[in-house]
């Protein structure tokens, strides 16, 4: 009996992906402009970068951040992007990050 071409390849890329995946189990933190970079605000937003949006938040550290209030966050994500509040918004960068982590 013979392998089928590409089996192997195609082994080897699931046991990476799921490699990947255990690396993603529990808590992680993933810094923002990597949760919302380029492509995700060149493709969600107005912007062109997460900067220009908290720029625009008058959020410049984590603090600053924090004590936004909700309705503040999706005031500015309802003008400046494609969602309709900061949870759907982040939520999505959220599903991209993975996805593009380990590699569908």
């Amino acid at each position: 009996m013979s392998e089928i071409n590409g089996l192997g390849a195609l082994e080897k890329r699931l046991d990476d992906m799921a490699e990947k995946a255990k690396k993603l189990d529990g808590d992680n933190q993933v810094d923002f402009d990597k949760l919302f970079n380029a492509n995700f605000m060149n493709k969600y937003t107005d912007l062109s970068s997460i900067k220009d949006f908290l720029d625009i938040l008058d959020a410049h550290n984590q603090e600053e951040f924090e004590n936004l209030s909700k309705s503040q966050l999706d005031t500015q994500v309802k003008q400046h992007t494609r969602f309709g509040s900061w949870s759907e918004m982040l939520q999505t960068a959220t599903k991209e990050y993975v996805v593009n982590f380990i590699g569908f």
